[in-house]
């Protein structure tokens, strides 16, 4: 699972291979793991679950300790980059389940609820041979 967990990090960049279930599921599941610690210990669940986008003005949202104050900013950078990596994931995915990386993209455009459950099925699935992406993100 570490090793799963440190390729997503170190193969940002490898959008033209392949990752398979464990390589994409291990690190999306402990950064869903961390993204609710940091909305709870922040106070934001309330509005993340309701739908609503965090506030940007930390002073005018749902709590307006210092402390607080401090962790809403520790998540905007985290949450930037762990959107950007899991992105790049979700495209080699993609690729190993025989999609294109577009499934992707129009995951990111169109963000219905629906659409995203739909991307995270189609990454539930087995892998496939494809010659288009025949190498796999550890041979990167």
């Amino acid at each position: 699972m570490l090793k799963a967990y440190i390729e997503f990090w170190t193969k940002i960049g490898a959008l033209n291979a392949k990752a398979t279930r464990k390589q994409f599921w291990v690190p999306f599941i402990v950064h869903s793991m961390i993204l609710l610690i940091l909305l709870i210990s922040t106070h934001q669940v309330g509005s993340f679950i309701h739908g609503h986008v965090i506030a940007l003005n930390p002073i005018v949202g749902y709590s307006d300790s210092l402390p607080s104050t401090l962790l809403f900013f520790a998540i905007v950078l985290p949450t930037l980059f762990i959107t950007v990596a899991t992105f790049t994931s979700l495209c080699r995915r993609l690729h190993d389940a025989g999609f294109s990386a577009w499934w992707a993209v129009i995951d990111l455009l169109f963000i219905p609820f629906w659409w995203g459950l739909l991307i995270l099925i189609i990454a539930l699935l087995p892998s496939k041979e494809d010659p288009r992406w025949p190498t796999n993100q550890s041979d990167f």
